[in-house]
């Protein structure tokens, strides 16, 4: 990789790069099969080899503000292209098909402005950013129902999307034995064009009963809930018997489908996480933490028609003793 740009005197410093890479793969599957399936060759083998490269530049200006109405604020923008490499579909329960099509490499520019700033005597920080990606050749795992009852899970690249967001961290120290943070994150995401075949285009086809692939919704990029959002607080002070430690903490997230077929969606949930925690002496340290202190039960990720499904961890409770030294 090579860096370009200097940074002149005074409060701009526009950073610019450049970076190239490339990658060389290779690919060889050699499929059996004990039950006949009419798709494919009971036996087969697949071998590959493909080499995928890319420019990435980088470009940037931030601004360092003198006003008196902050005690610091830093502005700053940015536009980046990003590459993730192309490759190859070794899931292939039913058929060596897949595995000879190997999927394409993944692109993307995305565009940031934020601040980051210093308040109230320094007591508060708030870092907040915009920004938007815009990706091609979007890169998805999707479950493909090759005959009733039969699937293959392949990568494909779906067609492009934009997503937008708004990432917002702040944490506020009103005396020096309290710290209380807020970080939360909004998202939005639509594809701008699909491929005809992908497992999106084909979700949005008018449902037919029977068939797992056509389920006439509304195809959106999976992994983007509306909102999430972390509150909590951490609180020390210092006893007789030592440093005594509390803390805890609020997430939630809205719903989001996570799969690029847009059938199984993880609805809105909160967890409440805590610790409670005591230092002893110079070295030794006794913390008791929980993790769901509500013992809620969420379904976080499943396999569509296979019934495969996983939940998130029930409460958990841990009590450490460590020794520093």
């Amino acid at each position: 990789s090579a860096r370009a740009g200097s940074a002149p005197a005074g409060p701009w410093r526009p950073p610019a790069g450049i970076r190239y890479g490339k990658d060389e793969k290779g690919f060889a599957l050699a499929f059996q099969r004990r039950t006949p399936i009419p798709i494919s060759p009971p036996t087969d083998s697949v071998a590959l080899a493909n080499e995928y490269d890319e420019w990435t530049p980088k470009f940037g200006v931030d601004y360092q503000v003198d006003s008196g109405a902050f005690d610091s604020l830093l502005l700053y923008a940015s536009a980046a292209r990003g590459f993730k490499s192309g490759g190859y579909n070794g899931i292939n329960i039913t058929n060596a098909l897949i595995a000879r099509a190997p999927y394409a490499p993944e692109s993307n520019w995305t565009y940031e402005a934020g601040a980051k700033m210093d308040l109230l005597g320094r007591t508060l920080r708030i870092n907040a950013a915009a920004f938007e990606a815009r990706i091609d050749d979007l890169a998805l795992n999707a479950t493909v129902e090759v005959l009733p009852g039969v699937f293959d899970f392949p990568v494909q690249n779906a067609g492009k999307a934009t997503v937008r967001g708004l990432e917002l961290e702040t944490t506020w120290v009103p005396t020096d034995a309290l710290t209380v943070y807020l970080n939360a994150s909004f998202l939005d995401g639509k594809y701008d064009s699909l491929n005809p075949t992908s497992a999106p285009a084909v979700a949005q086809l008018p449902r037919i009963p029977g068939n797992n692939n056509r389920l006439g919704v509304e195809a959106e990029p999976p992994q983007l809930p509306d909102y999430t959002f972390t509150l909590g607080f951490d609180y020390s002070i210092p006893t007789s018997f030592g440093r005594f430690n509390v803390g805890a903490d609020w997430y939630r997230t809205d719903d989001y489908i996570t799969a690029a077929t847009n059938d199984f969606v993880i609805k809105a949930y909160d967890r409440f996480n805590g610790y409670v925690g005591v230092g002893i002496g110079e070295h030794w340290d006794l913390r008791l933490n929980a993790r769901n202190i509500a013992d809620d039960e969420q379904v976080y990720v499943g396999s569509r028609g296979l019934g495969g499904y996983l939940v998130l961890p029930p409460r958990e409770v841990m009590l450490t003793l460590s020794y520093r030294l």
